[in-house]
């Protein structure tokens, strides 16, 4: 029989590490489908996928009660990439010209042997400099709606405004990557 999220949270309070394990395996795909995505970056999704996981054991060990865990996860998740963003933005005001390339010319990758990989590699990479291209919530609500499935009703939830504002903002979101993504089409 599968447990809820509540019930797995109550007996993590009764100290069932096996409850926890649970919940982690439930999530960890997710999570980390919805951290790479809006991170664009593996290093950067591992990061924040490993910081969101310390910080739910923290706040699971003082909530005994948390209404909705899988919104709660990736609120949680959002707001360290948002911080992770704001710490990225000062240090690249301090950073050097030359190690902003650096650090460009580490992520570029490889050309791929086959043509078919190739052009899948150049897919991916356009996908997701294109993913960044929107704004966060642009982002956010894209990688809700059609990676990870919700519903629209659901994502106003999660974000906190309308449902003919989750809409529009997919809808712009789809018509930038679109855009973004002509090139395939030719």
């Amino acid at each position: 029989m599968t447990q809820n999220d509540s019930e797995l949270i109550s007996q993590i309070h009764q100290g069932d590490d096996h409850a926890f394990e649970q919940l982690f395996n439930r999530y960890e795909a997710m999570l980390y489908r919805f951290t790479f995505y809006l991170s664009g970056s593996p290093e950067l999704a591992e990061e924040i996928f490993q910081e969101t996981w310390l910080r739910i054991t923290r706040v699971i060990a003082k909530k005994k009660r948390i209404k909705n865990f899988k919104h709660f996860l990736l609120t949680i998740a959002k707001n360290i990439y948002r911080d992770e963003i704001r710490k990225r933005k000062i240090r690249n005001l301090v950073l050097s010209e030359n190690a902003l390339e650096n650090k460009n010319e580490l992520m570029t990758i490889r050309d791929a042997e086959k043509d078919y990989e190739h052009l899948a590699m150049d897919f991916r990479d356009t996908f997701e400099q294109a993913l960044q291209k929107l704004t966060l919530r642009q982002r956010q609500v894209f990688i809700l709606v059609h990676i990870e499935g919700f519903k629209i009703a659901q994502v106003s939830e999660m974000v906190g405004c309308a449902q003919g504002t989750v809409k529009a903002t997919v809808h712009k979101a789809v018509q930038k990557l679109r855009h973004e993504f002509q090139d395939f089409y030719e």
